[in-house]
């Protein structure tokens, strides 16, 4: 049964630095957008800022499934902040 032979891994500092500022992106500016719109939206869904016909179907149907959305977005961008650091492992222990 024929083996198969060890895979070298390249990679160019913009690979890493790349790695790096996309992990940054998750973790920063995406996760502080994410809050902010949950924060924005907290406001519209009181009624003491906003009521009305339109207001209810924003906090009763259009936030919701919406939200529903953006945690599942955030869900799949944490699953790929930790492979991307686990990309980074892979290279940085491939030497």
């Amino acid at each position: 049964m024929p083996t198969s032979a060890p895979m070298t891994v390249v990679s160019s500092p913009e690979a890493l630095a790349t790695i790096d500022e996309m992990a940054g992106i998750i973790n920063g500016a995406l996760q502080t957008h994410f809050d902010n719109l949950r924060r924005h939206a907290g406001v519209l869904r009181d009624p003491a800022n906003w009521d009305g016909i339109t207001a209810v179907n924003f906090r009763d149907t259009v936030w919701p499934s919406y939200e529903r959305i953006l945690n599942d977005v955030h869900a799949q961008l944490d699953k790929l902040r930790l492979r991307l650091n686990e990309m980074l492992n892979e290279i940085q222990n491939a030497g």
